[in-house]
């Protein structure tokens, strides 16, 4: 299995590790437990050692074999061993995917609770994207550079030259606009590539994505350094 998307499996891992403790869902650690042992085993496999100079396989134990009062230290464990797997995958895939990688983050830790209502159009999202942009104070341009490519252009919603990066923002809005985005984001992807080495969809899901990590793993897995990330409403 390609690094970067055991990375991005990593990285989804940690932040729905950490919604549930935030939820007090301290009882589904032992699902994460199970997960990051996977991803563990298959991160030594594709670099090719036994163990990793950080982090460590855990020790499964099971809900009905473990007292309540010890499922909150499980679940905050288990987060550790995740970072830590994260912390090692970043600095593997070397500085620019990093720094990429951390834009991506800001998105997903931000976006949400930047946006109060219901968008009605990717403007609205871009907006809030651009705010969160200038508040972290990153070099960007927006809707600048256009692209020829085929018998078309193709204009991605922000660069980032310093990054070697463009981001587009698409809005799922009803059950037909998901595979209308997935098509977009394929077509969009050679043209960008041309230009920019690293390509990051954000893609703001108002309820209709049922399967998001399908939905992205979709996506990513033909195409390296390409980063979809998908933000719930």
């Amino acid at each position: 299995m390609d690094i970067k998307l055991l990375y991005e499996m990593t990285r989804a891992l940690y932040k729905e590790t950490s919604r549930a403790a935030e939820a007090k869902e301290y009882v589904s650690y032992y699902v994460f437990q199970k997960r990051y042992n996977e991803i563990y085993a298959q991160v030594c496999q594709e670099v090719g050692v036994s163990s990793l100079p950080i982090g460590q396989p855990v020790q499964y134990k099971s809900p009905y074999d473990t007292l309540e009062v010890a499922w909150s230290g499980f679940l905050n464990d288990i987060i550790v061993e995740i970072g830590q797997l994260l912390a090692y995958l970043e600095d593997f895939l070397g500085v620019p995917t990093k720094v990429t990688s951390r834009l991506v983050e800001d998105i997903d830790e931000k976006l949400r609770a930047m946006i109060r209502k219901k968008p009605e159009d990717e403007k609205e999202v871009q907006d809030a994207i651009e705010n969160l942009l200038v508040a972290k104070d990153y070099e960007y341009s927006r809707e600048k550079v256009s692209i020829p490519y085929s018998s078309k252009y193709y204009m991605p919603d922000f660069t980032f030259d310093a990054l070697n990066t463009a981001l587009d923002v698409k809005i799922c809005n009803s059950a037909n606009d998901e595979k209308k985005i997935i098509d977009e984001i394929n077509a969009d992807i050679p043209a960008y590539k041309t230009k920019y080495k690293y390509l990051v969809f954000v893609v703001y899901d108002t309820g209709f994505i049922r399967d998001t990590l399908v939905f992205v793993k979709g996506i990513e897995k033909n195409n390296p350094n390409v980063y979809v990330t998908v933000v719930k409403h």
